[in-house]
């Protein structure tokens, strides 16, 4: 899928921003959500399809724990990488990169 039908599949639906998080393996853990322009979380909507495209980006872009937020009127991407502390995740790096670039 690329990133032109990413947006327009999203924007179809609804969505304004899509946020998500993943952890590597022992834990394995990992969320996506999906909101609204009106900021808030969209309760009955959930694409599979693109939450595993958003989330396998996220883990091969960081090499890691990672965090991301597409935003979809600007079209950009911004990935956190993160390190695990004892307390939790550290941010590492920050960038803001285009969805073409982010999906590559």
């Amino acid at each position: 899928m690329t990133a032109k039908e990413v947006v327009q599949r999203l924007r179809t639906d609804g969505v304004a921003r899509v946020e998500g998080v993943v952890e590597p393996d022992p834990w394995g853990q990992e969320a996506v959500w999906f909101f609204g322009p009106d900021g808030k979380v969209l309760q009955d909507f959930y694409d599979e399809e693109v939450a595993a495209l958003l989330l396998e980006a996220t883990a091969r872009w960081a090499d890691g724990p990672g965090a991301f937020t597409l935003d979809l009127e600007a079209g950009r991407v911004v990935v956190e990488v993160l390190e695990e502390q004892d307390y939790g995740y550290e941010v590492l790096r920050k960038e803001r990169v285009s969805l073409e670039d982010f999906l590559e």
